[in-house]
């Protein structure tokens, strides 16, 4: 399986770079400024401030160059998204393990690497030591082979999507077996909160629907939580399903 990566901009790093490159600036310049007004006893007190001058300048022009080839270096490189499970966590860094089996060591820096979490529906602010052991995470950053320098580290909830067939309903504790077009059988349990629609086999319009319309032989694309606490091997909560009924394909 190949890794699940994309490509991300570098505006993050590149600003780092520029604020470090400004820090320096500032300081070279009040160092400038003591040596302007400190009194100088010789007759070529002249000649020492041009030379001081000079130095700066060109210690300027020295970081100006610096941060266009540190820029250029960045764009060469690949800004990308691991997706994971955390595995480890250390002080600067973390081990996420990808669906593929992967594991990709992620360097956390105190200025950059910033966290967040989407588990609500919405982007909510977190710090470093709200990252744990388990967590289901997608990292941003620079990605050289098995190694992360992560711009972002946003903590989700993980879901699994498919399709398949309703095996078995099972109406005493509201779940379905499915058995999906990928040859995994599944168990799905149905909670309040999951959202089912039925596609109308006659006006082929969807529409909202209950768990006793589901039947054996519809065919079910599915979107279920995967916790990681799961009690059973394949039995997940459903948040979406989608039920096309069997009648469809008798047509």
């Amino acid at each position: 399986m190949r890794r699940s990566y994309i490509a991300m901009p570098a505006g993050r790093q590149v600003y780092r770079i520029t604020y470090f490159v400004l820090l320096a600036f500032v300081f070279m310049s009040a160092s400038f400024v003591v040596q302007a007004i400190t009194p100088i006893a010789t007759d070529s007190a002249g000649q020492v401030e041009a030379t001081s001058s000079s130095s700066i300048s060109k210690e300027v022009q020295k970081l100006k160059e610096n941060l266009v080839n540190k820029v250029a270096q960045i764009q060469k490189k690949e800004l990308r998204v691991v997706v994971g499970k955390v595995t480890e966590v250390g002080k600067t860094s973390i081990k996420v393990t990808a669906e593929d089996s992967t594991v990709f060591t992620v360097s956390l820096d105190e200025v950059v690497t910033k966290y967040y979490s989407l588990k609500s529906g919405s982007k909510k602010d977190l710090e470093k030591s709200d990252v744990s052991k388990g967590d289901y995470v997608i990292v941003a950053g620079v990605v050289n082979d098995t190694k992360v320098s992560a711009n972002s580290i946003y903590i989700d909830t993980q879901v699994l999507v498919g399709s398949g067939t309703v095996a078995t309903v099972d109406k005493t504790d509201f779940s379905l077996v499915v058995n999906s077009f990928t040859h995994e059988r599944y168990t799905i349990d149905i909670e309040s909160a999951t959202k089912i629609s039925l596609l109308d086999s006659k006006t082929l319009e969807l529409e909202s629907a209950g768990f006793s319309k589901i039947k054996e032989g519809d065919a079910v694309h599915f979107v279920l939580t995967v916790s990681g606490k799961e009690k059973e091997k394949n039995r997940y909560s459903a948040q979406k399903l989608l039920i096309i009924p069997q009648e469809y394909f008798q047509k």
